[in-house]
């Protein structure tokens, strides 16, 4: 994580500087996204963590944009799924969760 971050250009406070390439680091694919597919993850959460970045790569591409970090996804995810006036988002969880017994 230490060697991404920039040198001291005064652009941005330390903090700011840290986040941002923090947040890159963590969300850009590093390589070969089918070599990454093939490694086991170590437990589900990481499993589900590969799978939602996986996923968010494919809806950036799909909206024509170079990323989608996770925080991004979540607020949009949230956004949809309290929209009372487009009850979509909130009826098809309903369904995966009943589908899937959670």
């Amino acid at each position: 994580m230490v060697a991404t971050l920039p040198g001291p250009d005064g652009s941005a406070t330390p903090v700011d500087a840290v986040r941002t390439h923090t947040e890159q680091a963590l969300t850009e694919p590093e390589g070969d996204d089918d070599q990454d597919d093939t490694r086991p993850a170590t437990d589900a959460g990481a499993a589900l963590r590969k799978a939602v970045d996986r996923r968010a790569r494919q809806l950036a591409d799909d909206l024509k944009r170079d990323r989608l970090t996770r925080s991004e996804l979540n607020h949009v995810l949230a956004e949809a799924f309290t929209d009372t006036e487009d009850p979509t988002v909130y009826r098809a969880l309903v369904r995966w969760m009943k589908a899937n017994k959670r």
